[in-house]
């Protein structure tokens, strides 16, 4: 997510006065989803116009860039010191020349997501402001930069040339001066108005000093107190209107690093300045690096942009917001800052006993309980001097707010049970419904029931009927078989016993006819026999046996007029020979 470019937060007019500008794109910005609830971080520089602050922010961009895109380790100042480490190495535009560049307030149009040292994650701006003391501007244009620069950030940093001189501070005792009279104005005990100020010397002249943190802090002390001494209490006012003070002395970078042509390269950089460029970062963005406070509550981004809209107001004149503005703007604020945190907390108080679904008793109980504690807790906060009719107003003002926001609750809850009794209506008129269904359900289940089991006693009584009507028929079945086979066994018995008897009679009837004595009709009466003793036998072809009768008949009826043959052989005895002819006697012998 690191930022791409930078945009004017206030911009000068043509009268030299500072204006507001593109506050809905940072608003804006501030509330999306994926940083609103992060802690906001702004880091700003102030200073005279040509001493390298859009140098050194372009170098603290390289290294938010390594850090964002490299969380779990400081960056190596190999990695962000030199122009080709990064793409878009330089976010904030150089000047070519002896003027200044940079007008009015600009600002990073991304944050830089960076893990802080206590492992939180923190949305990081960068703030850049044109240069001061130039022959351009007014004073009062200095003095508002400083102060709105150092109101709206968490690190402020004050670059000076060379020597940390009388002059510069000086200046910073002037500006320090109009914040110490906001914060007399402010607040009472040891709150500071504004947050951390570190006072960096670039090119700084060393002599008998070491480059670094522990000789800066020492030679800013020294200075501060050779000021003191002449009268000019620059030490009190500063420490009055910030939370800590530092100094850092910071060798040259390079040894014509003014040249339009220059480019940080390995080659132009001096090794003493890249060994403490590293110290500087390492605590300004690595363990001293600082979410955004008021009075030692941490600001998410959502809760910032509330807070800078407030600030932007400052812009809205046609002059340059002077200190006494800046201090009604910020008493105001905070005022209503500290209504807001108490209106949120009796909020939240209330919020809870709504979730529990309460009587309108219940719910004027908790209110009355919720509405002392934040009153309490806004009376508390620190009162500003000879604000005490403000402080007063202001707790007026919240406890109307609380009572409208109890108005609205009280009517939701009341839209909440007419809803919840005429739901609790509507769930017993369809329960009842429910029941009679359910009871008609029931009563046609057992008759549906009562007619399966009706149903499936007439089916196994049927069942049952049908099968013995089965089995009976399978007996008589049975019976009948045993009774055809039977019959069929007797009936191939008598078949073969007539079979037999056939062939006997015809092998006897053939021998006849080879027999020479008598005439073939004296047979007749012997095969008449024959034929009865087969059907007293059990031949049942009564037809065939009938016919076989009258046929016999019939011929012996015309015997009397059939011609005797003769034979000629006298070696053939005639039927009279052999006597009667009977069906079990015939035999060759007697022939």
């Amino acid at each position: 997510m690191a930022p791409t470019a930078v945009y004017a937060l206030a911009e000068k007019d043509g009268d030299d006065d500072l204006k507001a500008a593109n506050v809905e794109t940072f608003l804006q910005r501030l509330c999306q989803d994926d940083i609103k609830n992060m802690p906001i971080s702004l880091t700003g520089i102030v200073g005279r116009f040509r001493e390298g602050k859009s140098t050194l922010y372009n170098i603290m961009h390289r290294c938010l860039v390594q850090m964002e895109q490299n969380p779990d380790s400081f960056p190596d100042v190999n990695d962000y010191l030199f122009e080709a480490a990064v793409p878009n190495a330089n976010l904030f535009k150089m000047s070519p020349n002896s003027h200044g560049c940079t007008q009015g307030i600009w600002i990073t149009n991304d944050p830089y997501i960076i893990r802080s040292s206590d492992g939180t994650m923190i949305a990081v701006f960068l703030l850049d402001t044109q240069g001061l003391c130039d022959n351009e501007s007014k004073d009062s244009l200095d003095s508002a930069l400083f102060l709105l620069t150092s109101m709206i950030c968490s690190c402020t940093i004050y670059n000076i040339m060379r020597v940390m001189g009388s002059d510069s501070l000086k200046t910073l005792a002037v500006f320090s001066k109009l914040a110490s009279k906001i914060r007399n104005s402010f607040y009472t005990g040891k709150e500071r108005v504004f947050q951390d100020l570190v006072i960096l010397t670039r090119d700084a002249m060393l002599g008998d000093v070491q480059p670094g943190w522990k000789d800066g802090d020492m030679q800013l002390q020294q200075n501060l107190q050779k000021q003191k001494q002449k009268n000019v209490d620059t030490i009190k006012q500063v420490t009055k209107a910030f939370r800590t003070l530092r100094g850092f002395l910071m060798p040259k970078l390079a040894a014509d690093p003014d040249e339009q042509s220059f480019t940080i390269t390995p080659q132009s950089v001096f090794p003493e300045f890249q060994k403490h460029i590293a110290l500087f970062l390492q605590e300004v963005l690595g363990s001293k690096l600082a979410p955004f406070q008021r009075r030692g509550d941490t600001y998410t981004c959502q809760e910032f942009a509330g807070f800078f809209k407030s600030i932007t107001e400052l812009f809205e004149s046609d002059s340059i917001p002077r200190a006494e503005n800046m201090l009604e703007t910020m008493i105001r604020v905070e005022f209503e800052a500290g209504m807001e945190t108490a209106l949120a907390e009796y909020r939240a108080e209330i919020y809870k006993i709504m979730e529990t679904s309460p009587t309108n008793d219940a719910l004027y109980t908790h209110h009355s309980a919720s509405k002392s504690q934040a009153k309490l807790k806004q009376s508390q906060a620190p009162i500003y001097i000879n604000e005490r009719a403000r402080a007063n107003l202001y707790l007026q003002k919240l406890d109307d707010a609380i009572e409208k926001e109890f108005e609205l609750l009280v009517a939701q809850n009341n839209a909440r049970l007419k809803a919840q009794d005429d739901y609790q209506k509507s769930l017993q008129t369809k329960e009842a419904e429910l029941s009679a269904m359910e009871a008609e359900a029931v009563a046609d289940r057992q008759r549906h029931e009562n007619t399966i089991q009706d149903m499936e006693h007439k089916f196994q009584s049927l069942s049952e009927q049908r099968e013995t009507e089965r089995q009976a028929m399978r007996t008589e079945i049975a019976k009948e078989q045993a009774e055809f086979e039977r019959r069929q066994s007797q009936m191939d018995r008598e078949r073969l016993e007539a079979q037999h008897c056939v062939d006997k009679l015809r092998q006897e009837i053939e021998m006849k006819r080879s027999c020479s004595r008598g005439s073939w009709w004296d047979h007749i009466p012997g095969v008449l026999n024959l034929i009865d003793s087969l059907a007293s036998k059990g031949i049942k072809y009564h037809k065939n046996y009938t016919k076989i009768q009258a046929r016999s008949a019939s011929q012996l009826s015309s015997s009397a007029s059939v011609p005797t043959p003769v034979y000629t052989s006298t070696s053939v005895p005639s039927l009279k020979d052999c006597g009667p002819v009977e069906s079990s006697k015939i035999s060759s012998d007697k022939c």
